[in-house]
């Protein structure tokens, strides 16, 4: 698959009854792995990019939403500020590389109400277990 997010995944309708779970990740790779890793037990939309995340996020409501922090059609926390402004209380899990702890980002990550941290590269039964962890109970 070598296409856009929205191209693919527009059309699609997320089957009832499953949770529910964003992922914003730009890295193919990385989004193919997390999305194999997870289906099982979440229905996984991806976006590749800010603009198919904000897309999505306009008309869909979601259970989990898994941001990487470095996107290269936004700014550094613009899209965690613009998911807050959209619904303070979406669960999110934030992803990154490059975050050091004794960064000064951290402090508005923090404020944003972020839910969790991955730090890349994580294991995916690290990932599963943050995923399960944040999504709501179903049944």
């Amino acid at each position: 698959w070598n296409g856009s997010a929205t191209t693919h995944f527009m059309s699609r309708k997320p089957i009832p009854g499953r949770p529910l779970m964003l992922v914003v990740e730009d890295d193919p790779e990385l989004g193919a792995m997390i999305h194999s890793s997870l289906e099982a037990e979440v229905e996984v939309i991806e976006a590749r990019n800010w603009a198919d995340a904000r897309a999505w996020l306009k008309r869909t409501r979601f259970d989990l939403i898994l941001l990487d922090l470095f996107l290269p059609d936004a700014d550094l926390l613009h899209p965690l500020e613009a998911i807050r402004q959209i619904d303070a209380d979406y669960p999110v899990i934030l992803m990154s590389g490059n975050l050091d702890p004794s960064d000064a980002i951290i402090d508005r990550i923090e404020r944003l109400g972020v839910n969790a941290i991955l730090t890349k590269p994580f294991s995916l039964a690290k990932l599963q277990e943050r995923v399960r962890e944040f999504l709501p109970r179903r049944g």
